[in-house]
């Protein structure tokens, strides 16, 4: 391929507005154009990386037995309404309707397409389990663009989704999911971990796992033990709970009015400083809830919202903000703790009213609890849950996630096989996606140098970049072909820098575009030597045109 046919638009200097490295590159070697707030094109460079991600993607994907689809882009709305999804997602759809008003989605993710496809067929029982999958064009409506591909409104993504006749299957096939990502992230040279994750917009079980590429720019935060094998996304990380070491005697309730100014003093003056908490005002359905934590503690929303989805399923549920003051004391209403809250003796509590509070609050004494969980935020250099190691935070990019769909989406679709007896039963269902586009900047960002990009053989746009010194010199361009001849045997893709440029600045572009090795043809020519460079480690060493193609697969 010769440069001079490509787009490769590449920038000297780096856009003020662009914070990750990885997009900074990208953007400057011309890999990746924006056309708008997180709509982004992808340059002739760009596509071939894309291309080889998908190829390995494709390798593993089929290893296990699923077979590629595509189904549209355009969703009928009224599908996710009856999945629920179209309130999930919320102002993260983007909605458009037909010149007969129907109504549809630009699709968020697919698991209503290929449900509603299998659904249709009534299947029997000898047909499962079976895995489809497909590669496409994604569109969310993020509320937040930023960092590029990281987090884009059009990004590309593998999802694929699998179909059993039983628990067992369904937990089988997630984990040979599981195995097949692991495989794929380490053919892309990629630094991931597997954390524990959170389902939501998904439906159905609250297993679910995440892939997180670590990246010091990723939005994802995730917690680790410095000891041992924990590991969990920032939502779902659990601390050490100590055993309660026994109650004491419960003290009277006291009423006490004072101002939050004056609280610390008079509490400085108690024989024993009793624990703070703090209750936050929920709606559940038409009932007012109270969540109760430690004011030590910082509420975990995602917890919470974990917690009222898998035990008020078809219950709305959303914050109060009409009471000013929230307090569990006397108060006839659903109350949950958090389960620290449920260790503490004559804790202090809010009052009900304005500059009141109440000393000495027991929970069954003074107030029913409706249930408890964990709602609490861990923070670093909390103690891992088995109170060995220490959590330590680490920042990264959500890659790819797995979900157990169980039957949601059979109970909302009419999901249902005939099993051995004739008889019929529901449909369950994973759902496996990779965020492909992401891929493509996490590499770019977990490879590169103060020069630019450093592509990793089995993703890089061009095996070698072949860059001839002088068009003018006979030598030269007829060591060129020989070359070019010669290459033309193996399997190594290359690129020919043939434009008419300062040789200063065909260096500069090939570092910047990173491919792993560089071929210079220059003023040994005519000794029909060429000089190859490592991009990765910047060594150099002279070849003889007859002996390249056998030393190329060394070099690699």
């Amino acid at each position: 391929m010769y440069q001079s046919k490509l787009l490769i638009p590449t920038l000297r200097e780096t856009p003020a507005d662009l914070k990750a490295d990885g997009h900074q590159l990208l953007v400057r070697a011309g890999f990746i154009r924006q056309f708008a707030s997180g709509v982004y094109g992808y340059l002739p460079l760009a596509l071939k990386v894309l291309e080889k991600i998908e190829g390995i993607i494709k390798e593993e994907l089929e290893n296990l037995g699923a077979v590629e689809m595509n189904l549209p882009h355009l969703i009928p709305v009224e599908l996710l309404e009856k999945t629920g999804r179209k309130e999930m997602f919320k102002d993260n759809l983007f909605q458009l309707k037909d010149r007969s008003d129907r109504g549809f989605v630009l699709s968020p993710t697919s698991e209503e397409l290929f449900a509603s496809l299998v659904f249709d067929d009534h299947m029997s029982y000898k047909r499962f389990p079976f895995y489809l999958y497909q590669i496409q064009s994604k569109f969310r409506d993020e509320s937040k663009v930023r960092h590029g591909l990281f987090q884009a409104r059009e990004f590309l993504m593998a999802d694929c989704y699998s179909f059993h006749t039983s628990k067992e299957s369904l937990k089988e096939t997630y984990h040979l999911f599981e195995e097949a990502f692991q495989k794929i992230f380490a053919r892309l040279n990629i630094r991931a971990v597997s954390v524990l994750g959170e389902n939501f917009y998904m439906g159905g079980s609250s297993d679910s796992r995440e892939f997180v590429a670590l990246s010091n720019v990723g939005d994802e935060i995730i917690f680790q033990s410095s000891l041992g094998d924990y590991v969990a996304s920032q939502t779902m990380a659990k601390s050490y709970l100590p055993e309660k070491r026994g109650h004491g005697a419960l003290k009277p309730l006291e009423k006490i009015k004072i101002s939050p100014e004056e609280l610390p003093e008079f509490l400085e003056k108690l024989p024993e400083m009793p624990q703070k908490i703090t209750a936050y005002g929920y709606l559940l359905g038409e009932k007012k809830a109270q969540v109760l934590l430690l004011d030590t503690s910082t509420l975990n929303e995602g917890k919470v919202r974990r917690f009222f989805t898998e035990n008020y399923p078809n219950t709305p549920f959303e914050k109060d903000s009409s009471a000013p003051f929230v307090s569990p004391i006397l108060k006839d209403e659903l109350i949950f703790a958090d389960e620290k809250v449920l260790q503490v003796t004559n804790g202090l509590y809010l009052g009900n009213e304005k500059d009141t509070y109440y000393l000495n609050g027991n929970i069954g004494r003074d107030f029913v609890l409706t249930g408890s969980g964990d709602f609490t935020l861990v923070n670093a250099g909390d103690l891992a849950p088995d109170g060995q190691g220490i959590l330590e935070e680490l920042r990264g990019v959500e890659i790819a996630h797995l979900f157990k769909l169980d039957d949601f989406y059979a109970n909302a679709l009419q999901g249902d096989f005939l099993d051995e007896e004739g008889q019929k039963q529901k449909i369950l269902m994973g759902s496996y996606g990779i965020g492909v586009s992401r891929i493509l900047q996490v590499i770019a960002q977990q490879h590169y140098d103060d020069k630019g990009l450093v592509w990793p053989k089995e993703v890089a746009p061009f095996d070698l970049h072949l860059i001839p010194v002088n068009l003018n010199d006979e030598f030269q361009m007829k060591l060129l072909s020989q070359v070019e001849e010669m290459l033309q045997t193996t399997p190594y893709s290359y690129l020919i820098d043939d434009r008419n440029e300062h040789v200063g600045v065909k260096f500069a572009d090939s570092e910047l575009i990173g491919c792993p090795i560089r071929l210079v043809i220059g003023k040994k020519a005519e000794e029909g030597i060429v000089e190859v460079t490592l991009r990765k480690s910047g060594e150099k060493v002279e070849v003889k045109k007859e002996d390249l193609v056998d030393i190329l697969p060394i070099l690699f």
